[in-house]
């Protein structure tokens, strides 16, 4: 009998083996880009009503109706990601002619939209999202504040053991802590806790990211966007934020820096998100993820920065007065000494 449960298990059988044919086609490629091209496909051949198979992308064929499709679309990221990833999709299977003419279709397609998006980024403006949920730091420390108010009504410093209300209320305290000093995406949610000692009897010290503690506390970040170009990176933890975390992790014992409910998984990224999202919307009616918070705290930063535009139109002037490079001109200016 042919039932739902089939159809997901030929669906994710579809989903690993195209995930085999891209990785065979860009191994540098990260699992979770992998992963994000392949859903993002998905929503388009769910979209697009196709019955064929879906890791042949035939339905990508149809080039007029994924265009509407995509057109319909309301954010340029989101239009951004799809067409990226029709391209990565398609290059990964067997060439023939009416491939080619399809990737340069899409090509065409996915540089008309990344000019816009490049377009619409230089201006710097807030998003409607944005505008309407955006919020101050000083904002942001009074919920911070707040909870930490909670937590010392409830006592939970003096506490043995925690209900799910402290446990819960405890974990969001620490979140917006974390996040506060750390200014990272959603890496914290499948982050480990390890002791030092531990740590330096491991192998391979890259292959997650880590919250050392014993003695000095520290962030090891081996697995996150820009790994590849950046690299790995340590971060010390100051003296009042190990404070909260020694008690945090007296009460934690999974071995992750966050939990799901049950306080032995590990929270993962969505469901970082959807933690976060459960904070501000309940104390300042606002929808604020970690993406949102790192476009806060970078317009803070850059407050009284010039623009992109504004930095555009004198570098462009630079290069007219003086017939050289704006790299080169900085490197012409001297530095008196003090």
């Amino acid at each position: 009998m042919y039932n739902k449960y089939n159809m997901v298990k030929e669906n994710n059988k579809e989903r690993e083996s195209l995930h085999k044919t891209i990785k065979k086609s860009r191994p540098n490629l990260s699992p979770n880009s992998i992963k994000t091209y392949i859903s993002s496909l998905y929503h388009l051949y769910k979209k697009s009503g196709s019955k064929g198979e879906f890791d042949t992308l035939n339905f990508l064929k149809d080039f007029t109706e994924i265009k509407k499709i995509i057109g319909e679309l309301e954010k340029e990221t989101t239009k951004k990601t799809r067409l990226t990833s029709i391209v990565v999709g398609l290059k990964s299977l067997p060439e023939n002619k009416e491939r080619t003419k399809l990737i340069e279709k899409y090509t065409d397609m996915m540089e008309k939209c990344a000019e816009k998006y490049m377009n619409w980024i230089k201006k710097q403006e807030k998003s409607e999202k944005q505008e309407k949920n955006w919020v101050t730091l000083e904002e942001l420390d009074k919920v911070t504040n707040r909870l930490f108010t909670r937590l010392t009504e409830r006592d939970i410093r003096k506490k043995d053991n925690l209900t799910k209300k402290d446990y819960n209320l405890l974990q969001e305290y620490i979140i917006l802590r974390l996040y506060d000093s750390f200014a990272i995406r959603n890496d914290f949610g499948s982050m480990k806790v390890i002791t030092s000692d531990d740590f330096e009897k491991l192998k391979d010290k890259k292959d997650k990211n880590y919250l050392v503690t014993n003695g000095k506390y520290k962030i090891v970040l081996n697995k996150y966007k820009n790994s590849k170009f950046l690299g790995s990176k340590e971060y010390l933890i100051d003296s009042k934020l190990k404070k909260v975390l020694k008690l945090w992790f007296k009460h934690n014992k999974s071995g992750f820096v966050l939990t799901k409910q049950d306080r032995e998984r590990e929270l993962g990224s969505n469901g970082l998100t959807k933690f976060m999202t459960k904070i501000f919307k309940r104390e300042l009616n606002k929808n604020i993820s970690t993406s949102m918070l790192r476009h806060i705290r970078a317009t803070d930063d850059l407050k009284d920065e010039p623009t992109i535009l504004e930095k555009e139109k004198a570098d462009k002037a630079i290069e007219k007065k003086y017939l050289h490079s704006v790299q080169m001109h900085n490197q012409y200016r001297k530095i008196d000494k003090k």
